[in-house]
């Protein structure tokens, strides 16, 4: 039998001493403490996956493509929430520049012909809760895949790379998203690099959450 909680939108300031207020977002989700971290709630849910390639260069945004991108096509019922970049370098020589999102808008239920995104070769991204349920809606395309127009950069990480020292460069090789950017049904996600890179090899791991839409969306 269903459980329902009723809660107020917003901030609030409540006094020390017992409380039954309660508070939720605007999705109806409960707020509460961090108990097991940011994310190990959509996690336990099986809404959030990891978007992993083992060895990849960062390409410059083009038509040719080879960049990873995540494609949320129409009719996925879902919002796709990126929440976490991390690159970890492997060899080559490094050109010094940016990481970068870029993003391709109209992009279809998928990759066909003349489409915006032409071809893409899909690898199934894995639920985070390993061992248990989660069945991604979104598209992964970690290598192989080509555009109709060149994904439009429009998001700077703060992953930055340095000529021939990428342990060095002052940054993790880490970014978090903190929510600043989401993907609604029919958009594609493409991390891209300011520059082309030469021989540079990186693991990239994308980290994200899909979001059932709200009603009426």
């Amino acid at each position: 039998m269903p459980v329902y909680l009723n809660g107020q939108v917003g901030p609030q300031s409540v006094g020390n001493g017992p409380s039954a207020a309660l508070r939720q977002d605007k999705t109806g989700s409960l707020v509460t403490h961090e108990q097991y971290g940011k994310h190990f709630e959509p996690c336990l849910q099986g809404q959030s996956f990891l978007y992993m390639i083992a060895s990849q260069a960062f390409l410059l945004s083009a038509t040719t493509g080879g960049h990873p991108t995540v494609i949320n096509p129409s009719g996925s019922g879902v919002i796709f929430v990126p929440t976490m970049l991390t690159a970890t370098f492997i060899s080559g020589t490094t050109v010094i520049g940016g990481v970068v999102v870029a993003t391709t808008l109209n992009a279809g239920a998928g990759a066909a012909t003349a489409a915006p995104i032409a071809t893409a070769t899909l690898v199934a991204p894995k639920p985070a809760l390993r061992g248990g349920g989660g069945v991604a809606k979104c598209y992964w395309s970690p290598t192989t895949n080509t555009f109709t127009a060149a994904p439009v950069v429009e998001y700077a990480t703060s992953l930055n790379f340095g000529a021939a020292d990428p342990t060095n460069s002052g940054n993790p090789h880490t970014h978090l998203f903190n929510g600043t950017l989401a993907y609604y049904p029919g958009t594609a996600m493409s991390i891209c690099y300011t520059v082309t890179t030469s021989t540079a090899l990186f693991a990239i791991t994308l980290c994200g959450i899909e979001i059932p839409l709200p009603p009426g969306s």
